[in-house]
């Protein structure tokens, strides 16, 4: 008995203690050493200053521009991946676009008229600005017609928020031509501006706005607001309407406030009544001076064996997607009159 007794008490004097090589007695410990415990602390701290940094990032770009949304942006505070266990992700944007014969050449990628700055009318080398492209008209420089010069924006519309504008034969400059798409999610070193409303579009058109490159270079659009005056498309609608005539254009003086703001209103009609997204092709290579520069597209809907060209203001009314025809407003088999004008 006294034996077991000795034999326990030597296996608990061995358990606490240990003689190693050198013959230094060392009490072992069962608690943590107290440094790896600070280091524990240290480590906790630092991800959790980490995370509430990074609280509701993540990888995707969210496009810049008024109005303009992202996939995954972040809103409300979720990870990507908490938004894909929950299931509720934001819808694709779906952009639409009309091709002009010039266009298919480059297919499936699309360019801007303006393929890098040109001279603007206020004197500027520069990026044109959404007012000029809505309120100009993207055409070459006609001064007698408004056009103040092809722009580097290439015009959408809004299909996901307008189905119509991705219907057939809705839209009024649809003569049976192929319609093209673009998702916005995708969009990652182009911008788009969305003016696919009156109030988004007034506000482009009046204030301008700020818009950062992927190489986070700031570019500030001027709007109605702040442009050098210039006998624009728009200004020269407004200044007709104003004198119930057909012909003249406005001169430096007539630029006052109130005009400038009627000038605002005309673009935003104009843009909101195409449901426009303007798209602009990498603006870091329009900075850089790199013409090989654009967006890639989808085929939406091919092009018609015929097109509705009897008038300018011919559009088609119907289209057989099997057969891949059309019917014209111009034709027999139309019982509606064409529209007074392509486009506004």
């Amino acid at each position: 008995m006294v034996a077991c007794f000795r034999a326990g008490v030597l296996v608990l004097l061995a358990s606490t203690l240990f003689i190693n090589a050198g013959g230094v007695r060392k009490i072992v410990s069962k608690e943590k050493p107290k440094k790896a415990k600070k280091d524990n602390q240290k480590v906790a701290t630092l991800v959790d200053k980490f995370e509430g940094n990074n609280k509701g990032k993540d990888k995707y770009e969210v496009p810049e521009g008024k109005g303009g949304r992202g996939r995954d942006s972040g809103r409300g505070g979720k990870r990507k991946s908490e938004k894909r266990k929950s299931g509720k992700r934001r819808a694709p944007w779906k952009l639409t676009r009309y091709l002009h014969e010039d266009d298919e050449r480059g297919l499936p990628w699309v360019s801007a008229k303006a393929r890098l700055m040109i001279d603007r009318v206020d004197g500027e080398n520069r990026i044109s600005h959404p007012f000029e492209h809505t309120c100009g008209g993207n055409q070459e420089r006609n001064f007698s017609l408004g056009h103040d010069g092809e722009s580097n924006f290439i015009s959408f519309s809004n299909a996901q928020h307008f189905p119509e504008a991705a219907a057939d034969c809705v839209m009024n400059w649809d003569r049976g031509q192929m319609r093209v798409r673009v998702w916005a999610e995708r969009i990652k070193k182009n911008k788009f501006i969305d003016m696919s409303t009156y109030e988004k579009a007034y506000d482009w058109c009046y204030y301008g706005g700020t818009v950062y490159t992927h190489k986070k270079k700031k570019l500030y659009f001027k709007g109605a607001r702040d442009v050098k005056p210039w006998p624009y498309k728009c200004a020269k609608s407004v200044y007709q309407t104003e004198l119930a005539q057909s012909w003249g254009a406005p001169d430096d003086s007539w630029w006052t406030e109130e005009n400038r703001k009627a000038v605002a209103a005309k673009c935003a009609q104009w843009a909101s009544l195409s449901k426009e997204v303007l798209l602009l092709p990498d603006p870091d290579k329009l900075l850089e001076k790199i013409k090989r520069n654009a967006i890639y597209v989808e085929i939406d809907r091919p092009k018609a064996k015929t097109l509705c060209t009897a008038s300018w203001v011919d559009k088609c009314v119907s289209f057989n997607t099997t057969a891949n025809t059309v019917c014209c407003c111009s034709d027999e088999c139309s019982d509606t009159p064409c529209p007074r004008a392509p486009g506004v």
